[in-house]
């Protein structure tokens, strides 16, 4: 239940930050004893001074969506917190036009 609240959670932000028309991806593979869970959108990159806040509780990263009842600023906190229970990471590469959020799940040995 909690990694279906995970990756839907990246989905549901992949899909609202793509560029209209853009696909939106979901790869998963394994490294380094991780499986890991890519979600990968296109669409304007995080500014780099906003991707370690991004995953802090309530913080937004476009203040125009103050007033949205739909974007609380809990979604990364809460993937992070998923993670973290899991013994995971997540983590977030954004550059260009791209944007992917990896989930990384420790392998049983």
């Amino acid at each position: 239940l909690m990694f279906r609240r995970a990756v839907s959670n990246l989905l549901s932000n992949a899909l609202d930050h793509a560029t209209v028309g853009s696909d939106v991806e979901l790869r998963t593979y394994q490294a380094e004893g991780y499986v890991v869970v890519e979600v990968t959108n296109k669409g304007q990159p995080i500014p780099p001074e906003h991707v370690e806040k991004i995953f802090d509780r309530f913080y937004r990263l476009n203040a125009s969506r103050q007033g949205s009842a739909k974007n609380t600023g809990l979604g990364l906190a809460i993937v992070k917190s998923i993670m973290e229970s899991h013994r995971g990471k997540v983590d977030v590469m954004s550059q260009r036009d791209n944007t992917t959020f990896a989930l990384y799940f420790p392998r049983l040995a």
